[in-house]
């Protein structure tokens, strides 16, 4: 959230850079990430709307204040939206992943003793569900259904179906 919000990362340095934090405190002023480098330098990061008073303060204590960076949501998008190319990307990325899950990927046979996997899946294969089948068109019960009158030494049989991947058991 701090990331999103906006942050300024300052170095505080002077005679007594624990002054500034004090005044800041007192200001009701929020700081994170403090880091203490050596008795007179001080690292700390605050919300970009206070970078001013920041400034102010430490200056106010006879303190040096040195702007190290920023970072913020809006900065980077800014950086983004000068790389269409980037955003297009994206975007097929995020289409590819939602359309790819319609479609049956991967099948897996669990929890056979007796049978082999080949049969079950050469069985799926003759009623329809293979590799790249319209994962919505599997309807589990009634391939169960057909899957156990196929098979009359099975006597309990799960279909199941996530995303790309079909499971069998």
């Amino acid at each position: 959230m701090k990331w999103m919000k906006g942050e300024a990362r300052y170095r505080i340095t002077g005679a007594a850079p624990q002054e500034v934090l004090n005044e800041l405190s007192k200001a009701r002023i929020k700081f994170w990430d403090l880091e203490r480098e050596d008795e007179l330098n001080y690292c700390l990061s605050v919300s970009l709307k206070e970078k001013s008073n920041v400034e102010s303060i430490a200056l106010r204590v006879y303190c040096t204040p040195t702007f190290l960076y920023e970072r913020s949501f809006s900065k980077k998008m800014k950086q983004v939206r000068k790389r269409p190319v980037l955003i297009i990307g994206l975007i097929l990325v995020l289409a590819a992943s939602f359309f790819l899950q319609s479609y049956v990927w991967v099948i897996e046979v669990k929890g056979t003793q007796r049978l082999h996997e080949e049969n079950i899946i050469r069985i799926l294969q003759e009623q329809g569900i293979e590799f790249g089948t319209w994962a919505s068109s599997v309807d589990s019960q009634e391939t169960k259904l057909k899957m156990l009158s196929a098979l009359p030494e099975i006597s309990w049989l799960a279909v199941n179906r996530k995303g790309g991947k079909l499971t069998v058991l």
